[in-house]
Formats: structure tokens, sequence, C-alpha cells
């Protein structure tokens, strides 16, 4: 019980019941891969920059070398056009 509200501290309800999360819908790898080329400053860490960047694209996943895995992405540096990190 949690104290003073007399309810348990545990629900017997699924998480899903108090965590509403929409299912995203992602751009198709061609067009995202074009808006990260665009945006990206051409030095620096390629998922670091990602990383921070992506929280101001409700379009682009959290992970996308998981997202995209058998659509296009071969890597981080290709997906912005360098040859290498």
């Amino acid at each position: 019980m949690c104290p003073g509200f007399g309810v348990p501290l545990i629900s017997k309800q699924p998480v899903s019941e108090f965590v509403k999360k929409e299912k995203r819908e992602f751009l198709p790898f061609e067009e995202f891969q074009k808006e990260v080329k665009a945006l990206y400053p051409k030095k620096g860490d390629v998922k670091k920059w990602y990383t921070k960047e992506r929280k101001n694209h409700t379009n682009w996943p959290a992970a996308p070398n998981r997202t995209y895995k058998d659509r296009g992405w071969t890597s981080w540096p290709e997906l912005v056009g360098k040859n290498k990190e």
C-alpha cells in the first residue's frame, strides 16, 4: 500500500494502460537520408550530431540503423555521404 493513499504500489493493469505510445511514422529511407545530408554540418561525429538533431524532427527515428536496416542503411558515415568517420 502506498502510505496515506490506501492503494497498492503495484498495479495489476498492464503498463500499456498508463503509457499511451502512439506508433510514429518515419520518412522513407531515401527522403530521410536526403534531409539528414542537407542538415549535417559536414564535420564532427555523425552519430553525436544526429542524436541531438533528431529531437527537432518527429519523423526521424531514434535508431535509424535499426529502423532502416533492410531498407538501405549501411553506416553512419554513409548516411551523410562521408567515406569514413
